[in-house]
């Protein structure tokens, strides 16, 4: 059982706000350590701790109680703070913080066998990655800053692409209460990112990644109980079967039952009965120059797969390998399936 976090008092908050306008570099860390662990009731805090993030101010090692501690950047330390409280700041002020492309090298501490023997590296701060990480605690009120995120993604310092990608991304959980308009400003996002060249080619950089795990989440958020299907398989694998359900799944599909007893000599599809049995096949359609088989898998639910899967592959090649979609849950509206 967890210990319950120490109560901080209205005159404690004030000492800290004091402590955060006034103090040393040393005790406007301490503060901001303590807020983090009182957690939402120092909310008031909040205001303040934005001024910090695009502070270039930090402790060092020598200020510090612990020489294992390192550098503490002051703006890091904040950020932190601000999501242990869980309340973000003004909007305005991330709007601003977004635009900032201000990069600061700061020292890093360097250790040999546990011993700080000097600030050898570099520690790199922006004050637009810091607020990234951050947008998403304004809940629905994080949509109004998409569009800076957006631009931020685009950048070329990968400090501020990747966390602005990574804040993009965390949308997809604010889906469900999303105004009609923020839904669709969110799928016209996804649909900017799948259609970038890196994206469409499967590039292998960081860049291209991140951006189609964007994509991978959303599509997957649309579907719920949508699974890639069996393992192995890797986040590319994952999204380009998302997407080849969805785009089969709103297909008016008519599917046929596999006549068991009356199965054709030539097979289905040029596959034959026993084929069909061993792989759970149960339906069968052909539809815009594709054939397609519908598993209802014998064993469902977890720890199984979901109930369906689907297959298909281009119409008459029977030589081609059978493509997989995924497995779900539930038979998707536009389909007709025989009951």
């Amino acid at each position: 059982m967890s210990e319950a976090k120490p109560e901080i008092t209205a005159a404690r908050i004030e000492k800290l706000r004091a402590m955060l306008r006034e103090g040393t570099r040393r005790e406007k860390l301490d503060a901001m350590v303590e807020a983090a662990i009182a957690g939402p009731p120092a909310a008031a805090l909040v205001p303040i701790f934005g001024l910090f993030l695009g502070s270039q101010d930090y402790v060092p090692v020598s200020e510090r109680d612990y020489d294992f501690s390192g550098n503490a950047p002051l703006a890091t330390a904040a950020m932190s703070a601000i999501e242990a409280i869980g309340a973000p700041p003004d909007p305005a002020q991330l709007r601003r913080l977004l635009a900032d492309r201000r990069v600061f090298e700061l020292p890093e501490a360097s250790y040999d066998q546990g011993a700080y023997i000097g600030d050898y590296g570099t520690e790199y701060v922006a004050p637009a990655a810091l607020a990234a990480q951050l947008v998403p605690l304004l809940g629905q009120g994080a949509f109004a800053l998409l569009p800076d995120l957006v631009r931020n993604g685009r950048d070329e310092l990968k400090l501020i692409w990747e966390s602005a990608i990574a804040a993009i991304g965390k949308f997809v959980a604010l889906l469900p209460e999303a105004s009609p308009a923020d839904r669709a400003a969110l799928a016209e996002v996804v649909a900017e990112i799948e259609g970038l060249p890196d994206v469409v080619v499967n590039t292998r950089g960081e860049r291209a990644f991140a951006l189609r795990e964007v994509a991978r989440l959303y599509r997957r958020r649309l579907v719920p109980g949508w699974e890639p299907g069996p393992k192995p398989f890797d986040a590319e694998i994952s999204y380009a079967r998302a997407c080849g359900f969805q785009a089969r799944m709103v297909r008016p599909i008519a599917w046929q039952a596999v006549p068991w007893f009356e199965f054709p000599p030539e097979g289905i599809f040029g596959e034959d009965k026993a084929w069909l049995l061993y792989s759970d096949i149960e339906f069968f359609a052909t539809f815009e120059g594709e054939d397609l088989f519908l598993i209802r898998h014998t064993v469902s639910g977890f720890p199984d797969p979901p109930e369906f899967e689907l297959l298909s592959r281009p119409a008459g090649q029977h030589g081609e390998a059978w493509q997989r979609w995924g497995q779900f849950a539930d038979l998707p509206e536009a389909w007709a399936v025989p009951t």
